[in-house]
């Protein structure tokens, strides 16, 4: 268990910890809705399988977090800021986005029901036969080469290092869920999420030494020691992560921090603030891209960011990829590296999370190699609406 002098010394632990908007920290309409929303969240998590009900709850919950934002907007305005507005314009769009994705997924569950629950901590580990990781490795052996190729030329980017599309893709999904009905693992999470599951997405990826995309270089205050640790954006895809090597300590292991997002005690807008904020001036459209001029999950250390972040009162910041947001010497700090847990494994390893809710990390390597699968599980579509899809992705290639 977290201890409490480590939770009330958590707003200490953050590079943006000594930034105060004292004025809406203690504004009793942002603290009461705030309240408000909470109940609703509870509500809509207890709430069986009615349609209308579940549609009228989040009527009121983009009710309540309008009323928010609304005053957030009314506040930026006073600071003769445009572009703090723009980022309050486009936080509350990206959160109406969520909102849209969750309402979705909520009206769509179905009951479920198993016997052995696997997944009841919201992680768990298995194997697949080493004749289907074989398979992969045979299928795509010349993207391995092609990667292996990019270190050689210096092009270590993770996109550069990576490949998460085409038929060799889809085929890889086949075999992994072949496999994965076969280990009862598209069920486990099918359970979890209450609606049917399987493997919708996936990616190849080496890791290597030689990339550094993971530290921050930014901001010499920040902990090496939490580097890239985050949780998901999105609580609607569960993932794993398979193993295509063995995986020491040494070669970039996948590790967990099964503690620490819980004892967080975020509130539900809080969290979906966190989910969406990397989002923020990223988009070619933006009028905040060429203003801010960001790394994507890194957006603290850019210090126009910083400064319309902290605008928020602290019951409404946070950031998923917390592992670059915090302190050298932090309470934070220092309970993370006691609570992480590393998931090593021969090759066919896999584990099966919830990302969004379990802070994690991976592919940090000191030395060798790392090739694994990260796997996404989404709704199962139906055969007609796969048909319809592959004929969009021709009407594409044309």
């Amino acid at each position: 268990m977290i201890s409490q002098s480590t939770i009330n010394s958590l707003s200490n632990s953050y590079i943006y910890s000594n930034n105060n908007n004292i004025y809406l920290d203690n504004n009793r309409l942002i603290n009461e809705t705030i309240d408000k929303i909470e109940n609703t969240i509870q509500e809509i998590k207890n709430e069986n399988i009615n349609l209308s009900k579940i549609n009228s709850r989040f009527t009121n919950l983009r009710y309540q977090i309008g009323k928010i934002f609304n005053y957030l907007s009314e506040n930026s305005k006073l600071q003769k800021d445009q572009y703090l507005e723009y980022f309050v314009e486009e936080l509350y769009r990206y959160i109406e986005g969520y909102l849209s994705e969750i309402q979705k997924y909520y009206c769509s569950r179905k009951k479920i029901y198993i016997d052995n629950f696997k997944l009841k901590n919201g992680f768990y580990f298995d194997e697949i036969s080493n004749d289907a990781v074989n398979e992969v490795l045979n299928l795509c052996s010349e993207n391995l080469k092609k990667f292996k190729k990019n270190i050689e030329k210096g092009l270590t980017k993770r996109e550069e290092l990576s490949i998460s599309s085409g038929w060799k893709i889809r085929k890889v999904i086949n075999i992994l869920n072949k496999e994965f009905n076969k280990k009862n693992i598209n069920e486990q999470v099918s359970y979890y999420m209450q609606k049917n599951y399987c493997v919708t997405r996936c990616s190849l990826e080496l890791s290597t030494p030689n990339s550094k995309w993971w530290e921050n270089v930014e901001n010499s205050k920040v902990s090496k020691h939490t580097n890239y640790a985050h949780v998901d954006e999105s609580f609607v895809y569960p993932k794993s992560i398979l193993y295509l090597t063995d995986v020491s300590k040494n070669n970039g292991p996948t590790s967990f921090y099964p503690k620490i997002y819980k004892s967080l005690s975020l509130n539900f807008l809080q969290d979906t603030i966190g989910k969406v904020i990397g989002n923020i001036g990223s988009d070619k459209k933006s009028k905040l891209k060429n203003y801010y001029k960001k790394k994507y999950h890194q957006p603290m250390s850019c210090e126009k960011f910083l400064k319309h972040y902290t605008f928020l009162p602290k019951k409404l910041r946070f950031n998923s990829h917390i592992g670059w947001d915090i302190l050298n010497d932090s309470a934070l700090e220092k309970e993370m590296i006691n609570d992480e847990k590393f998931f090593i494994g021969k090759k066919g390893s896999c584990v099966i999370f919830d990302g969004s809710k379990i802070l994690h990390r991976g592919g940090l390597i000191n030395n060798g190699e790392r090739i694994v699968l990260q796997i996404v599980f989404g709704p199962k579509i139906n055969f007609l609406k796969k048909i319809y899809n592959k004929i969009i992705r021709k009407i594409i290639a044309l």
